[in-house]
Protein backbone atom coordinates (compact mmCIF):
# COMPACT_ATOMS: atom_id res chain seq x y z
CA UNK A 1 0.00 0.00 0.00
CA UNK A 2 1.37 3.77 -1.20
CA UNK A 3 0.51 4.96 1.68
CA UNK A 4 2.67 2.74 4.19
CA UNK A 5 5.76 2.99 2.11
CA UNK A 6 5.13 6.87 1.89
CA UNK A 7 5.50 7.03 5.94
CA UNK A 8 8.10 4.59 6.07
CA UNK A 9 10.08 7.07 3.65
CA UNK A 10 9.64 9.97 5.67
CA UNK A 11 10.82 8.72 8.34
CA UNK A 12 8.05 6.69 10.22
CA UNK A 13 9.85 3.60 11.34
CA UNK A 14 7.37 0.74 12.12
CA UNK A 15 4.97 -2.23 10.85
CA UNK A 16 2.16 0.04 10.81
CA UNK A 17 1.56 3.69 11.52
CA UNK A 18 -0.10 4.01 14.91
CA UNK A 19 -2.38 6.30 13.70
CA UNK A 20 -4.02 3.60 11.33
CA UNK A 21 -5.28 1.89 15.00
CA UNK A 22 -6.09 5.50 16.13
CA UNK A 23 -8.81 5.98 13.34
CA UNK A 24 -9.30 2.49 11.99
CA UNK A 25 -7.57 3.34 8.78
CA UNK A 26 -5.24 4.59 7.17
CA UNK A 27 -3.38 8.06 7.85
CA UNK A 28 -3.43 10.03 4.68
CA UNK A 29 -3.55 13.36 3.24
CA UNK A 30 -6.89 14.67 1.95
CA UNK A 31 -8.68 12.07 4.41
CA UNK A 32 -11.22 10.74 4.85
CA UNK A 33 -9.95 8.48 1.79
CA UNK A 34 -13.17 6.25 1.53
CA UNK A 35 -15.61 9.14 1.47
CA UNK A 36 -13.56 10.41 -1.82
CA UNK A 37 -13.03 7.16 -3.41
CA UNK A 38 -16.65 6.57 -3.12
CA UNK A 39 -17.53 10.02 -4.56
CA UNK A 40 -15.50 9.32 -7.31
CA UNK A 41 -17.02 6.39 -8.32
CA UNK A 42 -20.35 7.42 -8.00
CA UNK A 43 -19.21 9.85 -11.01
CA UNK A 44 -17.35 7.64 -12.58
CA UNK A 45 -19.43 8.18 -15.47
CA UNK A 46 -19.00 11.86 -15.57
CA UNK A 47 -18.23 13.60 -18.35
CA UNK A 48 -15.96 15.35 -16.81
CA UNK A 49 -14.42 12.27 -14.81
CA UNK A 50 -11.39 9.69 -16.29
CA UNK A 51 -10.31 7.82 -14.16
CA UNK A 52 -7.03 5.71 -14.75
CA UNK A 53 -6.12 2.70 -12.46
CA UNK A 54 -1.69 2.31 -12.13
CA UNK A 55 -2.65 -1.03 -12.21
CA UNK A 56 -3.93 -0.88 -16.10
CA UNK A 57 -1.43 1.79 -16.85
CA UNK A 58 1.46 -0.36 -16.04
CA UNK A 59 -0.34 -3.27 -18.03
CA UNK A 60 -1.00 -1.15 -21.52
CA UNK A 61 0.25 2.23 -21.27
CA UNK A 62 -0.52 3.28 -24.94
CA UNK A 63 -3.93 2.34 -24.49
CA UNK A 64 -4.64 3.98 -21.21
CA UNK A 65 -2.45 6.99 -23.04
CA UNK A 66 -4.63 7.02 -26.01
CA UNK A 67 -8.02 7.25 -23.66
CA UNK A 68 -6.72 10.49 -21.95
CA UNK A 69 -5.59 11.59 -25.32
CA UNK A 70 -8.56 11.13 -25.89
CA UNK A 71 -10.98 12.11 -22.90
CA UNK A 72 -8.92 15.26 -23.02
CA UNK A 73 -9.43 16.12 -27.09
CA UNK A 74 -5.74 16.82 -27.51
CA UNK A 75 -5.08 14.55 -30.79
CA UNK A 76 -1.60 13.83 -30.01
CA UNK A 77 -0.38 11.63 -32.93
CA UNK A 78 1.34 7.89 -32.29
CA UNK A 79 4.67 9.49 -32.23
CA UNK A 80 3.72 11.99 -29.02
CA UNK A 81 1.62 9.50 -27.47
CA UNK A 82 4.67 6.88 -27.35
CA UNK A 83 6.75 9.52 -26.07
CA UNK A 84 4.82 10.06 -23.70
CA UNK A 85 4.84 6.47 -22.71
CA UNK A 86 8.66 6.66 -22.49
CA UNK A 87 8.93 10.14 -20.52
CA UNK A 88 6.07 8.68 -17.73
CA UNK A 89 7.21 5.15 -17.68
CA UNK A 90 8.57 4.10 -14.54
CA UNK A 91 12.19 3.45 -15.33
CA UNK A 92 12.69 6.89 -16.36
CA UNK A 93 10.61 8.45 -13.80
CA UNK A 94 12.73 6.95 -10.81
CA UNK A 95 15.92 7.96 -12.99
CA UNK A 96 14.80 11.25 -13.04
CA UNK A 97 13.52 11.63 -9.41
CA UNK A 98 12.87 15.51 -10.46
CA UNK A 99 9.52 15.83 -8.83
CA UNK A 100 10.23 14.59 -5.06
CA UNK A 101 13.94 16.20 -5.12
CA UNK A 102 15.17 13.24 -2.86
CA UNK A 103 18.49 12.72 -4.31
CA UNK A 104 19.48 16.03 -2.49
CA UNK A 105 21.14 15.21 0.80
CA UNK A 106 19.40 18.71 2.19
CA UNK A 107 15.85 16.91 1.36
CA UNK A 108 15.55 16.86 5.32
CA UNK A 109 11.72 15.54 4.52
CA UNK A 110 13.33 12.30 3.80
CA UNK A 111 14.85 9.78 5.50
CA UNK A 112 18.26 8.74 3.10
CA UNK A 113 18.25 5.72 4.92
CA UNK A 114 14.98 3.85 3.76
CA UNK A 115 15.84 5.53 0.66
CA UNK A 116 18.80 3.59 0.34
CA UNK A 117 17.19 0.33 1.48
CA UNK A 118 13.43 0.82 -0.30
CA UNK A 119 14.62 2.42 -3.33
CA UNK A 120 13.10 6.02 -2.75
CA UNK A 121 10.00 7.57 -3.52
CA UNK A 122 9.67 5.53 -7.05
CA UNK A 123 10.47 1.99 -5.05
CA UNK A 124 9.66 -0.89 -7.79
CA UNK A 125 6.50 -0.02 -10.16
CA UNK A 126 5.14 -3.32 -8.80
CA UNK A 127 1.22 -3.27 -7.82
CA UNK A 128 0.94 -4.99 -4.10
CA UNK A 129 4.29 -5.40 -3.11
CA UNK A 130 3.78 -3.46 0.09
CA UNK A 131 2.69 -6.59 1.78
CA UNK A 132 6.31 -8.27 1.45
CA UNK A 133 7.07 -5.34 3.97
CA UNK A 134 4.70 -5.89 6.79
CA UNK A 135 3.83 -8.52 8.94
CA UNK A 136 0.77 -10.95 7.67
CA UNK A 137 -1.19 -9.75 10.64
CA UNK A 138 -0.99 -5.94 9.62
CA UNK A 139 -1.51 -7.02 5.94
CA UNK A 140 -4.89 -8.61 7.29
CA UNK A 141 -5.26 -5.73 9.13
CA UNK A 142 -5.60 -3.31 6.33
CA UNK A 143 -7.18 -6.43 3.83
CA UNK A 144 -10.24 -6.67 6.43
CA UNK A 145 -10.40 -2.45 6.97
CA UNK A 146 -10.08 -2.65 3.04
CA UNK A 147 -13.08 -5.14 2.33
CA UNK A 148 -15.49 -3.26 5.00
CA UNK A 149 -14.85 0.16 3.65
CA UNK A 150 -13.94 -0.05 0.13
CA UNK A 151 -16.46 -3.35 -1.43
CA UNK A 152 -18.96 -1.40 -3.16
CA UNK A 153 -16.36 -0.56 -5.27
CA UNK A 154 -15.74 -2.78 -7.73
CA UNK A 155 -12.12 -2.52 -8.84
CA UNK A 156 -11.67 -4.05 -11.51
CA UNK A 157 -8.23 -3.77 -13.28
CA UNK A 158 -8.68 -4.62 -16.93
CA UNK A 159 -10.65 -2.58 -19.49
Amino acid sequence: MKIIEDLHYCSYVGDIHPGWTDHGGPVVLYTPFPQHVKEAWERRNHPNLHMVFYENLKANPIDEITKLDKFLGTDLTAAQIDKIRHYTSFSEMQARNNMTNTQRVDNVKVNHDIEKERGGFFRKGVAGSWKKHLSPETVAKIDSWTEANMSEIPFIYSN
